[in-house]
């Protein structure tokens, strides 16, 4: 068994927009199956706001409307400089 494991993924578009990195990062979540994981991105801000939308789960209260959101945990995302 291997405690750890690399994996690199990617979506293909035109421009590197909201969407794009939105399906990356959807594509990312499916794969971890909820464990630790940490996230290496560029600068681009629009990569934490899609890896923090992608990273979470509903609370559920058993009230009317929409769950609250939480962020799944042991998930760290860090920016790459050179």
């Amino acid at each position: 068994m291997v405690s750890t494991r690399l994996w690199l993924g990617g979506a293909v578009s035109r421009r590197r927009d909201m969407a794009l990195i939105g399906q990356l990062a959807s594509q990312v979540r499916h794969v971890t199956l909820c464990r630790p994981i940490l996230i290496a991105i560029d600068g681009l801000p629009g990569y934490v706001k899609a890896f923090r939308l992608a990273f979470r789960s509903a609370l559920r209260s058993g009230k009317l409307g929409a769950p609250r959101k939480i962020p799944l945990p042991n998930i760290a995302i860090v920016q790459v400089v050179n």
